[in-house]
């Protein structure tokens, strides 16, 4: 979903990118179940247009782009929330509170404090703070940036592909944010493009057993509903003790 905003918010409304892009967020329940010709039909668009733009989104195939549609539908299903259909807006507020607060307080007790630390030195002497993100992650990337511009720290948000050419160095550092885990699943071509840059690397991640060459902070949660609400509590945490040190 993260590239077809890109598309529909960089392209003119009569192009061919901004039809199909607009077409997929508009029927994204849909995609996994039409073929290629029925949205050539739907859009007015040929067929090798349609294969055009799902290799500028950095898909080798439309079926390729279609399993990144399942992917993304079923994220969205892990996302919701179970409460009662009898309870009024206050119960459900108070047992939404009473289970935050519950894993919040495991959260904190069994988060690797150490590691956290050195995130923190190593993002203080970094030169530049490159970071990267996909999904439900990727508007912390934004929240990352402007927080730490006030301290005249320099971040740059890596495009969604991660396919811009960046002039990443020895003395800079790469935050990856994966919240699920879910681009080392899905975008194999994006974490070798990660894995292929100098500099510091790091990754945080809801996931414990992924396999990345670089530095990696694992934020334990026992719910897996709640991981994008805990995740960013553990960026805020970093970015306070940023404020405080550097």
């Amino acid at each position: 979903m993260d590239r077809l905003n890109d598309v529909t918010n960089s392209y003119k409304k009569n192009s061919t990118f901004y039809i199909l892009s607009l077409f997929f967020q508009e029927h994204i329940h849909e995609i996994p179940y039409i073929t290629m010709d029925e949205v050539a039909s739907r859009t007015f668009v040929s067929k090798s247009q349609i294969s055009k733009y799902v290799r500028y989104l950095d898909y080798k195939t439309y079926i390729e782009f279609k399993d990144a549609c399942v992917e993304y539908l079923e994220s969205l299903e892990r996302r919701r929330h179970d409460s009662k259909a009898s309870n009024n807006m206050k119960d459900n507020s108070l047992i939404f509170a009473g289970t935050m607060i519950h894993f919040l307080n495991s959260l904190t007790s069994s988060l690797d404090y150490n590691q956290l630390e050195l995130l923190t030195e190593q993002l203080t002497s970094a030169n530049t703070i490159f970071v990267f993100a996909q999904g439900d992650a990727r508007y912390l990337c934004h929240q990352i940036q402007t927080e730490l511009q006030v301290i005249n720290m320099n971040v740059i948000i890596c495009d969604v592909g991660f396919q811009h050419s960046y002039d990443i160095n020895d003395n800079d550092l790469l935050l990856v944010l994966s919240i699920d885990g879910n681009t080392f699943k899905y975008d194999k071509r994006v974490v070798k493009r990660l894995e292929k840059m100098n500099g510091t690397k790091w990754l945080i991640s809801c996931q414990s057993n992924i396999k990345f060459k670089g530095q990696q902070l694992h934020v334990p949660i026992q719910y897996g509903k709640f991981n994008a609400y805990f995740f960013k509590y553990v960026i805020d945490l970093l970015i306070l003790n940023l404020k405080q040190t550097y």
